[in-house]
Parts: C-alpha cells; structure tokens; sequence
C-alpha cells in the first residue's frame, strides 16, 4: 500500500514539473494541484495506519476474550468486552445487563424490553425520546443498548452512555461495535463457556497441537495464531457461529498430521509428496463422522491452491471455504512469524498484506484477502 502511494506521488509530481516547466499551468493552479494531492496521499497514509491498527486492536481484544472465557466467569467476559465497546465507540460509560440474573436495574427496563423485541441494537437521545430518560442520571444525555447473542438466546446488554466522539464518524465507530460484538458472540456461543464436552475436547485438541509444535521451537504458537486471524476472517466474512467453531479448530489442527509425519520413518518432506503425506495423516487422526468433516476437510485441503495447483489439484469453490481461509492464515502467520528476512528480523503486516496480494487468484482466494485487508 505504502509503496503504491508513493509511486503514485512520484508520477503526479513529476507530470505537474512537466507542466510547469512548459508553461502549461498558471503557478496558482500548481500550487492547489500540489495542495490536492498532499491531501490525497495524506488520507491514505492515515487510512493505511488506522486499518493496521485495528486489526492489532482486535487481535488484542480477541486473546483477552478468550483469556476471560477460559476461566469460565461470565461476569468477567462481559465486563471486559462493555470497556473495549466503549472505548471503540467512544462512549464515557457503560453498564451491563445480565439476562437472567438479579442486576436488571429497573431504570433499564423498558429499553430492555425494546432490544429484546428488535432483537437488534438500540440507540436513543434525550432531547428526542425522554421517555427513556426517566429513570436515568440527569447527565445522561445519550446511551447506546448493544446486545450479545450466544447460541441464538439473549446473553446480555451491554448499556454505552454519553457519545464524546466526532458526530460525523459515528457509524464508523458503530461499525467497529457490531464486528467485536460479533466475535464476542461466536466466542461465546455453541457452548464455549458453559459445556463440559466441549471444555474437554479443548483440552485434547490443544494437547494435540502443541505435540508437534514441541518437536521444532520455530512453530511455537504458530497453530493458536493461525486459529485467532482464521476466526477473525471467518466472523468478517459472516460464517455462522458453527462454521467459526469448526474454524477455528481445524486452524488450531491444521498441522497436526506433522506429527504423525515426524513419526514416520518415510516422511517425504515438504515436497508435494510430504504436504498430501501430512495432511491425510492429520485427517485420518479424526473419524470419519458428520461433526468433524469441516476439521478434517481443512486440515486436509489447507495446502489448496485457488487456481488448482495445490497438492490435491482442487480449484475454486471445490476447495472448502474453510480450508480457503486456514490457508491464507496459515501463509499469513508464516510470513509474519516463521520466516525472518535476517535474524530475528520479520517483516511487518503491509509487508506480509502486499505479498499475499501477489497469490490473489491464484494461490489465495480473492474473498478471504479482501477481509483480511478490511479487518
């Protein structure tokens, strides 16, 4: 991005020289032509800095949700994601609502009820509808009552009062709202918090991942980082709460056919031969049974090319979506983490964006690249 800006002010720079030296403009309009296009190249610089920001923010916010829910405290959960939403959506304050326990204060009530007929987020004025300001603190001037869903029932509400941020970015900052609270829904729903199977079965995949990752220091973290950006793509690109599941697992496992590999004294490497080795043998660890065929059909295909190139000769919608996004995580994560240019030295997110952007159609589905560039 960085590069193609300052390509593109090289080229504007020289053609308004050229004029210039011609005598083809007056100096007046060079200097607004000038003006113009600084602005121009400013936007985008900023607008390049606020994207990668955001990614680094929620890549921060999501480890702190899943932080909170692995000791399995709803209270906690909820009041760490009510401090994010506020300070994303600049709001002063914020106030929780737990649906189904004893702190539904009355002064919320009848917004409650209004969130839980829509179904949908509700914002309100004082000045414009008083009528829900009765009961409030008279410096309320405005709230914001976002929902959270698990599961498809009403978790919680989570109250932002007091707008302070610019008028004019605040469907920006609503934006920003909806997408964490989506995550946090995905995070929570399906049983995450609450049921023993699945709090068991996190248990066994985790174990399973690090085995191999402890056989080379180098992939240390890498499977928890593939899941964390997979969940984060798959929630941009609207999958539902059991697609983000299964996504996320099979991006946590998506290597584990290493280890049976790494076992194997006939291990044919990473040639093509060596990719279809591990990832049948990661497949094959899983039965062959409906509840995991997302997990095995992306440990299986993540190696896929979009143009069908791959090791498996898939092209197109014949790969799994799910398989589609683990790979372009997966390559994300390498490219960022597991090969430095030097020693130690890794290069940043626009690097890594602009590389894959170089395998768009072909190696990486153009979909899935899109939302990595707009999360």
């Amino acid at each position: 991005m960085s590069n193609r800006i300052l390509l593109i002010g090289i080229f504007c720079s020289c053609l308004i020289a050229s004029l210039i030296l011609t005598d083809l403009i007056p100096s007046f309009i060079m200097a607004l032509l000038f003006l113009a296009m600084g602005t121009g190249l400013g936007f985008f610089i900023a607008l390049s800095s606020n994207r990668l920001q955001q990614l680094q923010e929620n890549e921060q916010m999501f480890i702190g949700l899943r932080s909170i829910l692995m000791q399995k405290n709803r209270n906690d959960f909820n009041e760490y994601l009510a401090q994010k939403i506020s300070r994303v959506g600049h709001y002063k304050d914020y106030h929780v609502i737990l649906i189904g326990e004893d702190n539904q204060s009355k002064k919320w009530e009848s917004s409650c009820e209004i969130i839980q007929q829509t179904k949908s987020p509700f914002l309100a004025e004082r000045s414009q509808q008083p009528e829900y300001f009765k009961q409030l603190d008279a410096d309320t001037k405005n709230f914001a009552g976002w929902p959270l869903y698990t599961d498809e029932k009403l978790d919680s509400i989570i109250f932002l009062t007091n707008f302070y941020g610019v008028p004019s970015l605040k469907k920006l900052y609503d934006k920003r709202i909806e997408h964490i609270m989506m995550l946090a829904a995905v995070i929570r729903g399906n049983d995450y918090l609450n049921a023993k199977e699945s709090a068991g079965k996190e248990r066994i995949f985790k174990v399973m991942a690090s085995a191999w990752e402890q056989k080379d220091e180098t992939f240390s973290g890498h499977s928890e980082r593939v899941a964390e950006l997979a969940l984060l793509l798959g929630t941009k690109l609207r999958l539902t709460a059991d697609e983000c599941q299964d996504l996320f697992w099979g991006a946590y496992l998506h290597d584990i056919g290493r280890e049976a590999e790494l076992a194997s004294e006939s291990s044919c490497g990473e040639s093509t031969a060596g990719i279809i080795e591990h990832t049948v043998k990661g497949a094959e660890l899983f039965p062959d049974e409906e509840c995991f065929k997302n997990i095995r059909e992306i440990i299986l295909y993540h190696h896929e090319h979009y143009d069908g190139s791959g090791p498996h000769g898939l092209k197109h919608n014949d790969i799994p979506q799910l398989a589609r996004i683990v790979a372009l995580a997966d390559f994300y994560d390498a490219l960022r983490f597991l090969s430095p240019q030097e020693e130690d030295v890794f290069i940043d997110h626009a690097s890594a964006l602009a590389e894959l952007k170089k395998g768009s159609g072909s190696y990486f589905d153009p979909l899935a690249l899109v939302a990595l560039e707009e999360i």
